[in-house]
């Protein structure tokens, strides 16, 4: 099983991560996708953002070559809204390094879909940031839905909602802002965060989409809220469930 938090950058998603993954409860084996290659290449020390993402690059690349004919429908999707709204061609290729990135980790979790659910932080589905966030063309609602309907789709979204104020706040003064926020004063920072939640608010209610998202609340967001993460691990525990009692394989295994 495949699980995604989504949402707006300083939203909570990798704080969600840390308090799902590497931990073993009623019976789950949950792990977050990032360790996958680092457990197998003994890189458990590593944890800055970029050598990890340069760590995925190299052990998703074999496993995008083989399955890129699968999802070539979704590649040729997001090299044309690319082509059409990149603000530049740097800003295009590093969305390209990121799309073979995240596809490659998606099938890397497929090959290996046995007893473990698997959270994958910045995933498939946070492929739309790079094709309708950071651009100032316009969007429509099918083209997010064409978008929910190719992209390599997880089990279940877990969608980590916060109010603007404290998504400008956050995404502003973390350790590793995205690029196009860093540096940048309140009123860009907060326009581009807006963008972001009308895409997300969008997104959440296309059709392949809107019976497997749940929505969190952020401000019950805290390593220390034993409540909170303890409802978390029992609704992953009851998707796991439901999905084995009715035979059912997961998104992955079940992906064209």
């Amino acid at each position: 099983m495949i699980i995604e938090p989504i949402g707006c950058s300083g939203a909570g998603k990798t704080t969600m991560c840390r308090m799902l993954g590497d931990n073993k409860y009623e019976g789950d084996h949950v792990v977050r996708m990032s360790d996958l290659p680092r457990n197998k290449l003994g890189l458990h020390h590593v944890n800055h953002p970029t050598a990890t993402n340069v760590i995925q690059d190299f052990t998703g690349l074999p496993f995008f070559a083989r399955s890129w004919y699968r999802w070539r429908d979704f590649l040729h999707f997001s090299l044309r809204i690319l082509a059409s709204n990149s603000p530049s061609t740097a800003y295009a290729l590093n969305s390209i390094r990121g799309i073979v990135r995240r596809t490659g980790m998606y099938e890397l979790a497929r090959s290996r879909d046995d007893d473990k659910i698997v959270v994958f932080d910045e995933g498939t589905l946070s492929i739309v940031y790079r094709l309708f966030v950071y651009t100032d063309a316009h969007f429509e609602y099918g083209q997010l839905e064409r978008f929910a309907e190719l992209v390599p789709m997880p089990d279940k979204a877990l969608y980590v909602k916060a109010p603007i104020s404290s998504l400008i706040q956050r995404s502003t003064s973390r350790p590793d802002p995205r690029p196009q926020l860093s540096g940048k004063n309140t009123p860009h920072a907060a326009s581009r965060i807006q963008r972001a939640l009308d895409v997300f608010e969008t997104l959440i209610t296309t059709s392949p989409l809107r019976e497997r998202v749940v929505i969190v609340n952020s401000a019950n967001l805290a390593e220390s809220n034993t409540k909170q993460l303890g409802h978390l691990r029992r609704l992953v525990h009851e998707w796991s469930s439901a999905q084995q009692s009715r035979g059912q394989p997961s998104a992955a295994a079940a992906a064209p």
